[in-house]
C-alpha cells in the first residue's frame, strides 16, 4: 500500500499568504515602535515661556498703525501646508498606537510566561 494514498494531509498547513504578508508587517512596525520610540514634546499650557514674558506683545488699542501685515498665502500653498499637518498627525497617531498595541502584547506574552 502506498503512502500517498492513505496520508491525504498536506505536510505544510494552508495558509493565506494576504494575511501571511500583513502578519510580517505588523510585527515589523512593532519592532520598528519598540526600537525607536519618538517622543512628541508638547508645551505645558501651565508654564509660561520665558521669552514671552520678556518681550510682553504689544497693545493692539495703542500701536494699530506698529503691526506687520500677515504674509499671503495662496489657496494651493494653504491646502499644501494643512495636508502636511494631517500627514504628520496621522503619522503621530499611527505611532502611537503601534506602541500601545505593542505594549500590550508585551504585557500579555510576559504574563503568560
Amino acid at each position: 500500500m502506498s503512502t500517498r494514498q492513505s496520508n491525504t494531509d498536506p505536510l505544510l498547513p494552508l495558509q493565506d499568504p494576504e494575511q501571511l504578508s500583513q502578519e510580517i508587517r505588523r510585527c515589523a512596525r512593532i519592532e520598528a515602535a519598540l526600537a525607536a520610540p519618538t517622543p512628541i514634546s508638547v508645551p505645558s499650557p501651565n508654564i509660561p515661556n520665558t521669552n514671552s514674558m520678556q518681550n510682553p506683545p504689544p497693545n493692539p488699542q495703542c500701536s494699530v498703525g506698529d503691526q506687520t501685515e500677515p504674509v499671503e498665502m495662496s489657496n494651493n500653498d494653504l491646502i499644501q501646508a494643512i495636508l502636511v499637518l494631517q500627514r504628520n498627525t496621522a503619522k503621530q497617531l499611527l505611532a502611537a498606537q503601534e506602541a500601545a498595541q505593542a505594549r500590550a502584547e508585551l504585557k500579555v506574552v510576559q504574563a503568560q510566561a
